[in-house]
């Protein structure tokens, strides 16, 4: 017996819970004592293809079990599990898009909510930016105001909030200033990880080295664990 099954996934989300897409019984087998028999099994799920591939634009999971029975008693002697991917796996994205491209998309992330009217972003906001930190003078006062994380790209607002800046094309302007007087001299990079990673790298070009090819820096490479949970209800 082949069963079949795949996610289940209701108004566009994961229930977490399996669907049963096929259950087939194959021809009984007949292994003699002191012997081998080789048994090919196929699973076609051609006619599911399409309704799943507009669940899962990213790709879906088949998976299962190959159950051998005993037919006296329909009792499991050997139960083989079997697991396949359709769709690009390799290709699938490992880290969440910038929140400069997602709110110029006018789309979410996996965690934080993009309003594009009025785009506010906190350094405590999981999402995928550059960030930096940042130690104003006030010049009345002739002194810092002390350091704290910012996303970069971002103004406080008349209404005191923390907004990214766009311009008439919906782009966010990053600017940094490393001249070693305590703002904004840095610049580091916060990711929603989508899948685990292995050796990641981040490399600065020029911007005329648009092939990528001779790079002016590049840091140490880093291996990344994506955090299932993170408190999130929906994980």
């Amino acid at each position: 017996v082949v069963n079949t099954n795949t996610d289940e996934v209701q108004d566009g989300k994961f229930t977490l819970r399996p669907r049963k897409l096929t259950e087939t019984v194959w021809p009984e087998v007949t292994v003699k004592a002191h012997s081998s028999q080789t048994v090919t099994v196929k699973v076609d799920a051609r006619k599911f293809a399409a309704e799943l591939s507009k669940q899962m634009p990213n790709g879906y999971f088949l998976e299962g079990f190959v159950r051998f029975v005993d037919p006296a008693d329909d009792g499991d002697i050997v139960s083989l599990a079997f697991m396949g991917f359709r769709g690009e796996f390799q290709n699938l994205p490992a880290v969440e898009k910038p929140i400069y491209n997602l709110v110029r998309e006018g789309k979410n992330g996996f965690y934080t909510e993009v309003d594009k009217e009025n785009p506010a972003v906190n350094y405590s906001n999981d999402a995928s930016y550059l960030a930096s930190l940042q130690n104003d003078l006030l010049v009345s006062q002739g002194q810092r105001q002390g350091r704290r994380i910012t996303v970069l790209g971002i103004e406080q607002n008349a209404e005191g909030k923390h907004v990214l800046q766009l311009d008439e094309k919906g782009n966010v302007r990053i600017a940094i200033s490393p001249n070693d007087d305590g703002n904004k001299d840095l610049v580091e990079y916060k990711t929603v990880a989508l899948r685990n990673l292995v050796n990641l790298r981040a490399t600065v070009y020029a911007a005329t080295d648009t092939k990528h090819e001779r790079p002016i820096w590049e840091g140490d490479a880093r291996d990344l664990h994506k955090n299932s949970f993170d408190g999130d209800s929906r994980n």
